[in-house]
């Protein structure tokens, strides 16, 4: 996602986030990118959709890791959820194709100091018949650097 995000020119990138829910817990272990065929612009993102399917695909049949989540960049000062943003989650939610329990939203900010990353889960809440979607900022910070050697001992 970094590299992608450092590299995008102004323009925002993204993908899917490819890994597993168990209940509200998810562990995301790829992610995308946009795609040969995404419309970006500064302030939009659209990934290309056949591209993401393929990669979904393809995870799922090396580890069984499944669709979890987004990430996309924003590039303008917005350091929180755009509204385009909160409308893309309500509509995962609504779709009857998706049954989530909770969905991963990782926003990579890309600044004049750097990186920031900010992660948010957006769960289900409430009684079947009056339904709410409950959006948690897990994260919100500089961007961890990757480690070469793995965990530290």
């Amino acid at each position: 996602m970094a590299v992608f995000a450092r590299h995008s020119q102004g323009i925002e990138c993204g993908g899917i986030l490819v890994g597993h829910n168990n209940g509200r817990d998810i562990e995301i272990v790829a992610a995308s990118d946009a795609g040969p065929n995404a419309q970006q612009s500064a302030t939009h993102f659209v990934r290309d959709t056949g591209y993401c399917r393929e990669f979904l695909a393809h995870c799922y049949q090396a580890s069984g890791a499944d669709y979890v989540g987004e990430w996309h960049s924003h590039v303008v000062d917005l350091h929180h959820l755009s509204g385009g943003d909160l409308s893309t989650l309500i509509g995962i939610f609504v779709d009857p194709d998706y049954d989530f329990v909770s969905f991963a939203v990782v926003v990579v900010i890309v600044g004049d100091k750097g990186l920031e990353l900010l992660v948010c889960v957006a769960e289900t809440a409430g009684e079947e018949h009056r339904r709410r979607i409950v959006i948690s900022e897990l994260y919100r910070g500089k961007f961890p650097e990757p480690s070469l050697c793995g965990p530290n001992p």
